[in-house]
Parts: C-alpha cells; structure tokens; sequence
C-alpha cells in the first residue's frame, strides 16, 4: 500500500474545489464537495450542513438529573439522553436563548441558574453540528410545548444512577455523557455534593464514593 509520508509538521487544511447541493431539507443540506488535500492530491468529501444545536444537564435541588426517553429514528431504539434540540426555529437567537427554550418547551422548566459548560462536536468527519451544552439548576415546572412530531418521556435520575448507566454501557448518548463530564470536571456538581454532604452526612459521602468511582472507570 502507497503512503504519503511527511516530515515535521505541515498543514493539514483541505480546500474546497467544488460543491454539489445534493440535498436541501428544512434543517439540513448534504453536500457532495471536491477537495484538494494538503499533498495536492484531490479527495471527495461528503458533508450534512448542521444549525447547531443545545443540549442541557438539568439537575433539581437533590442533585437528581432530569432526562427523556426518545425514540430515535435514525439507530431504530429508544434512548435516554438530556433534553436538546436545534437552533433553527428563531432567527439570530443565541445558544443560551435556545437552551432556555428547549428546556422549557420539552420539559417545562424553567431555571434560575444557567451555567455553560462548553461545545463539541458529535461527529467532525461527516456533519458540521456544532453543540452547546448547557447546565441548569434552580428548577421550577410550567407546561411543556412540544412540536407535533416530539414524544418524550420525561424522568428525573439519581445522579449516581445516570454515572453508573454511562459506565455500564446503558446511557450511550455523547451529549449525555460530554455535559457531565464537563460539569464534573468545571467542579460544578462537585459544589453541589459538599453542599449537601453538610446537610446529610450519609448521603453525601454515599455521592463522594460515586464520584470516586466514576472518575476511576473514566480513567483506565
């Protein structure tokens, strides 16, 4: 097999040469594009143009994290995630604007205290969706409004049970497990654990082991 070898580092931009419109939707355009590749050669890229979109770790008072049951067509199962949705319903509204809205509209909540955790990007070799997550505290419930197409069950979780579902392969959704691991890792549910580890002395240090252990299993 021919190899491209190259010596220290040199630049890996691709240059878009030409592009075909193969699809136009009302959320998406899948583009076939002609490329020339950092070695001058040419390569096809096929590409699904994304509005971005949010998703948030809505967590109650007890350290419980709010999630939905969705059937997602694409991988035919049902799967538990936190709730999400695109940026394509109001023209020029922030990703923290379409944060409160979803979460209002598929839950109906509304929170006092928002915190972003950061983007990421679910799949970079194929869509160029670009996700803002989002972590929401200080809950209180109003009606939800959801699109005609939307059927989600909503479920608050134990936080140690949502953990343990990512570790044991049951919770396998990416904006899911990255919004956790970013509150984790910012030390924002960590504030919250010592917080009621001074009101329930069992509780918390049930959490603290739980911690500990996830943290353990994300690292070997």
């Amino acid at each position: 097999m021919e190899e491209h070898k190259m010596d220290g580092e040199k630049r890996l931009e691709e240059k878009c040469l030409e592009r075909k419109v193969v699809y136009k939707g009302k959320s998406y355009e899948f583009f076939v594009d002609r490329v020339e590749l950092p070695d001058g050669t040419e390569a096809v890229r096929e590409m699904v143009k994304h509005p971005g979109g949010v998703a948030i770790l809505a967590m109650d008072g007890e350290n419980r994290v709010l999630m939905e049951e969705q059937y997602r067509y694409a991988i035919c199962q049902t799967i538990t995630e936190i709730p999400a949705g695109k940026m394509d319903k109001i023209p020029g509204e922030t990703p923290q604007e379409a944060a409160v809205r979803e979460l209002r509209e598929e839950t109906g909540r509304v929170a006092d205290h928002w915190e972003y955790l950061g983007k990421i990007y679910p799949s970079p070799g194929i869509v160029s969706e670009v996700l803002y997550l989002y972590l929401a505290t200080g809950l209180h419930e109003e009606e939800r409004e959801l699109d005609s197409d939307e059927f989600i069950n909503l479920k608050l979780m134990e936080l140690g049970t949502v953990r343990k579902g990512i570790a044991d392969g049951e919770i396998t959704d990416c904006k899911t497990i990255a919004a956790l691991a970013m509150a984790e890792l910012k030390g924002l549910i960590e504030e919250n654990r010592r917080n009621r580890y001074k009101k329930v002395r069992p509780s918390g240090v049930a959490n603290h082991l739980t911690a500990v252990l996830f943290y353990e299993r994300s690292c070997n």
